[in-house]
């Protein structure tokens, strides 16, 4: 009694001298040679510093408790031996020349629970809470008491984070009372993506044990032993595997928790009419069975789910679920079940009676999960109140186990979500504990497990910000910073998931610049700290990429680091050319915007893997996408303006020197320019009628009177001209002339000019009522699907027009190697009329059923016979067809689940560019590239270009010359950040004169004083092929 009593003493004279640690108390620098306050994550629910410090510098020996587990022993000798401690000797009581470590459990009569009896006070610890252990250093001693062994763990577990901060092996004095506010805490593998891997799953694992996780709940969508084949034992080479991982649970005590979804079956009998019931013992014994296989290889968790089948029938549900618990308890170290009902949230689906079923139904160990107000929703407190009491019969319900579609991205392949846990509620009751549902990134969802551990430990006072801004030195400790500042701008999941912060630091300098640029104001007050913080975002994702460690998360993040980082960088020359075109300056102007926009372009251009191939990312959709957009959409009408570019939208017209014909009828078609005219024409000496073409055209055929003296020329330039052949020259101006000193005269019946013309390629007709991206089977890009969002029904079919009339020698169809929706019944057709067609190529069978078909076991490579990785290909040569048109028609309905169809690409011909324009006023010898044609010199679009593939030296030859105009000036705009060097030329009614070198993004080259130009040629060298988005020619 003397004893207790002067301790009681000390504990008083202690709270008088110690400081109290609670979650929202800030963490701040100690004095100078001074311990600091721990930064302890989870953060305890209290510590209490007192004065004095102990110092580790002797031997330490470990006395246990016999109740604590192998696991446990096992993490203290890993703590010690990390933080730089001998491997510890283990005694049986305290000894004054060494430092004891004390790991127990409370209750358990053994050594350690008998020293804490005798000397610590339990005055404000309560064992009876979840996971709850009490910590004391003092007096030569650190004691860990826990509940039980699993909290004695979590108790090592912060003594880690102590010893991980401890300078010269000196800790502070000190006290922790802590516990759990729930008792599931971990994570769930349930997104749609590619899977985790096994490294990945238990790299996860072994982060959840430091941050005092419970659970991993393995439920990947490849797994067919937990949906398809439920029913069957995995064999030896499977299981192996699984034994791995939960023998990595085991040791971090994050268990493996294997689920199945063997419900599928029974919700279609019920559903249409059936007899559930006659299934269950069936179904319950298989369902144990493989129970009893996992459990053998260290399984010691399990989950049953129903969701995604639709209504169930309840009464089976509860038999089996009862069927679980019981073989659960027998076991006697199985840890609670967790089952997933077809309702598990408040809104589409919804429904009371079947939760009420279960409520009233389940024993206490089957926990139920709850994704609350919808699939995406918050922690609310609003939410859990739902579960427990809306519409529950007079019942209340068990408290819900609650499954976070956060930070899951299938909602939004094209981003990552690496933002803070703004959507857990602090102070929230009756919840059972939360599982995080993360992204295809495993070691990127590390930032949201760091939230949800801390959240679900210490729900009473969570800071998401503080916890957030914490996290990052665990996840990435080489280049904390840089993390922290590109998760910033990569964390918003809205509309489709849940909407959150983002870009909030830099909100303030974007809207002012919005808002000016929108209202045609100066953004010179602001542009200067835009920029540098723009750039900060750039720096900070090089420096990522520099410095991080973690191969893993590199390549996760690569793409959408990269996007960003190109983005923001698009953003300061977007604002630099504003400010150049402010002061008038082209050269700064194209040279800023330019780079703005390739840029740009590039930002949008890096690709993420995806379960069926690859996908674009587009992080920071939130503001800096928008704020990105808006820029471009409002500042390039002003760099057009500026540089005064535009597309020459010209019409035909008569082209005579007698006034009396100048207002003949013309008709203009897009093959055919033509005059007709039944009148008498007379043409004097040196007198012509004729047609001035409304530009440069391929002619195949020229329709006109003859007469004698007559002459019928054509000219590129309406300067130079040539008599016209059978196989007329490319010419824009057709004239008839009278060329000797009598008068002629003649009937025009009609003067009529054909020329060659192709169109882009486009959808002819479909029956499709949906279509995604119908093009993209065309576009040279093999990520970027055509899909065709109906069922696969017989008679479904979609015609494109290619353009233009072409050999089909060779046709290959490609499509991602683990694509679902690939044609199990299919035909591509041919035809030049778009009447008459001709199969060539066939998908799958024509006359029954795929092998597999009907159960869903078909195999993508019975039919897209060839590997090319990552895609399968099948492909038909030597087919020799004139055709114009290709149709892809379903011919057979499929039979087993429903499937759209989904293509990657249509090759023709081996890839050979097709040009969409036939246009003769550019030509070149070079090799033209889609998308990079020579005719986007002209089409006024600064945001085009053309460049040519290859290395090859080569020439641009431009027809610039105009009867009844002269050349004054030539603007050419050129990627300054990619100089061809090029030599520029102009052909003039005198010959060719060289004008200078290309040297500069920006060039203009005045033309006035020369005589009439006619002709423009840009020359280069091999390897130095050039990027030119414009030519502008000035005249007069």
């Amino acid at each position: 009694m003397k004893k207790r009593f002067w301790i009681h003493l000390g504990i008083i004279f202690t709270m008088i001298l110690s400081t109290v640690i609670t979650f929202n108390t800030p963490i701040v620098s100690a004095k100078e040679n001074s311990p600091k306050e721990y930064e302890i994550y989870p953060v305890p629910h209290q510590v209490t510093y007192y004065d004095g410090t102990m110092k580790l510098n002797k031997p330490i020996q470990v006395i246990y408790d016999d109740t604590i587990d192998s696991v446990t022993k096992k993490k203290v000798e890993n703590v010690l031996k990390q933080n730089g401690y001998q491997a510890p000797r283990t005694g049986t009581k305290p000894a004054k020349d060494k430092i004891n470590l004390l790991v127990g459990t409370k209750n358990s009569s053994g050594p350690v629970d008998t020293y804490a009896t005798n000397n610590l006070s339990s005055e404000g610890m309560d064992f009876s809470k979840i996971d709850a252990y009490d910590l004391d250093i003092q007096n030569n001693t650190i004691t860990i008491l826990g509940k039980d062994s699993d909290a004695s763990f979590y108790g090592v577990v912060t003594l880690n984070a102590i010893l991980s901060q401890a300078k010269n092996k000196e800790v502070r004095n000190l006290t922790i009372q802590d516990y759990a506010n729930t008792k599931i805490r971990g994570f769930i593998e349930g997104y749609y993506g590619i899977p985790w891997s096994n490294e990945d799953r238990m790299s996860l694992m072994r982060f959840g044990g430091n941050f005092k996780m419970t659970s991993y709940i393995f439920a990947p969508k490849d797994d067919p032993y937990h949906r398809e084949k439920w029913d069957e034992l995995y064999p030896a080479e499977k299981l192996a595997e699984i034994k791995e991982m939960a023998q990595v649970g085991n040791e971090n005590k994050t268990r493996f928790v294997w689920t199945i979804s063997p419900l599928g079956e029974v919700a279609r009998i019920a559903q249409s009419g059936g007899d559930p019931m006659l299934k269950l013992k069936e179904n319950t014994d298989k369902m144990l069975a493989k129970f009893d296989q996992l459990y053998d290889v260290g399984v010691r968790q399990f989950g049953v789910l129903g969701d995604d089948v639709g209504s169930l029938p309840t009464d089976y549900v509860v038999k089996l679920m009862n069927s679980v618990s019981d073989w659960a308890k027998a076991k006697g170290d199985v840890y609670d079940i967790l089952y997933c009902p077809a309702s598990y949230n408040s809104s589409w689906a919804w429904n009371p009676a079947e939760l009420n079923a279960y409520e009233k139904g389940f024993p206490k160990n089957i926990q139920i999960f709850w994704t609350g107000s919808t699939t995406c929703a918050p922690i609310e407190q609003s939410t859990i109140d739902t579960f427990k009491n809306r519409s529950n019969g007079g019942v209340v319900r068990r408290d819900p186990l609650f499954w976070l579609n956060w930070p899951v991205n299938d909602v939004d392949m094209s981003r990552v979500f690496l933002g803070k846990g703004e959507m857990l509620q602090p102070g929230i009751k009756n919840l059972a504990g939360a599982v995080t549902n993360p992204m295809q990134e495993a070691e990127a969802s590390k930032i949201a497990l760091f939230a949800l551990a801390d959240y679900t430990w210490n729900t009473e006072t969570f800071n998401a910000d503080k916890s957030w801004n914490d996290s990052f030195k665990y996840i990435e400790p080489n280049a904390t910073e840089e993390l922290h500042t590109l998760a910033k701008h990569m964390s918003d999941a809205y509309p489709n998931g849940l909407a959150l912060s983002e870009s909030e630091d830099i909100k303030g300098l974007l809207d002012p610049i919005t808002s000016k640029v929108n209202n045609g104001e100066s953004i010179k007050d602001v542009a200067p700290e835009a920029k540098d913080q723009l750039q900060k975002i750039a720096n900070a994702a090089n420096g990522f990429l520099a410095k991080t460690k973690n191969k893993k998360l590199k390549t996760e993040l690569t793409p959408f680091v990269k996007a960003l980082r190109d983005m923001v960088l698009a953003d300061i020359e977007f604002i630099k050319t504003d400010l150049a075109i402010e002061s008038g300056n082209k050269a700064d102007t194209w040279n800023h915007f330019s780079k703005a926009t390739t840029l740009r372009k590039q930002s949008l251009n890096y690709d993420r893997p995806i379960l069926n191939g690859t996908m674009k990312t587009k992080p920071a959709k939130k503001r800096l996408q928008p704020f990105t957009d808006n820029l471009q959409n409002k500042i390039t009408p002003k760099v057009t303006k500026l540089l005064d570019i535009k597309k020459e939208e010209t019409k035909a017209s008569i082209f005579t020197n007698v006034a009396a014909y100048k207002n003949l009828q013309l008709t203009e078609e897009k093959t055919v320019t033509s005059i007709n005219n039944a009148a008498p024409i007379k043409l004097n000496k040196g007198q012509y009628l004729g047609l001035k073409l409304s530009r440069v055209k391929d002619i195949t055929n020229i329709e006109a009177p003859s007469a004698k003296g007559l002459i019928l020329e054509t000219s590129l330039n309406g300067i130079e001209w040539e008599k016209a052949g059978k196989k007329p020259a490319d010419a824009r101006y057709v004239r008839l002339l009278n060329k000797q000193a009598k008068p002629v005269q003649f009937t025009l019946g009609t003067l009529k000019v054909t020329s060659y013309e192709v169109e882009p390629k486009s959808v002819k007709e479909t029956n499709y009522t949906s279509v995604e991206n119908p093009l993209a089977l065309f576009d040279g890009d093999y990520s970027t699907p055509a899909w065709f969002k109906n069922s696969q029904i017989a008679g479904k079919y979609i015609t494109y027009n290619l353009g233009q009339e072409i050999t089909l020698h060779n046709l290959k169809a490609v499509i991602t190697k683990t694509e679902h929706d690939y044609p199990r019944h299919a035909v591509l057709e041919a035809s030049l009329d778009g009447n008459q067609w001709t199969t060539v190529m066939t998908f799958g069978s024509q006359s029954g059923e795929n092998v597999g078909e009907a159960t869903d076991d078909d195999q993508i490579d019975a039919i897209f016979d060839k590997l090319e990785d990552p895609y399968r290909v099948k492909e038909v040569k030597n087919l020799n067809q004139k055709i114009k048109y290709i149709r892809l028609k379903v011919t057979r309905t499929k039979t087993g689940s429903d499937k759209w169809v989904r293509l990657q690409e249509l090759v023709i011909n081996d890839g050979q560019y097709y040009p969409e324009l036939n246009d003769p006023t550019i030509t070149t010898p070079a090799v033209n590239k889609a998308g990079n044609t020579k005719d986007n010199l002209i089409d006024g679009n600064l945001e085009t270009k053309f460049e040519p593939i290859g290395k090859n030296a080569g020439q641009i030859l431009y027809h610039i010359g105009e009867a009844e105009k002269k050349v004054t000036g030539i603007t050419i705009l050129e990627d300054p950040n990619s100089l061809s060097s090029g030599k520029i030329s102009v052909r003039t009614t005198k010959g060719w004169r060289k004008l200078g070198t290309i040297s500069a993004g920006y060039h203009f080259f005045q033309t006035n004083k020369l005589p009439q130009v006619l002709d423009l040629k840009i020359d280069w060298q091999k390897g130095k092929a050039p990027s030119i988005y414009e030519i502008k020619i000035d005249k007069k």
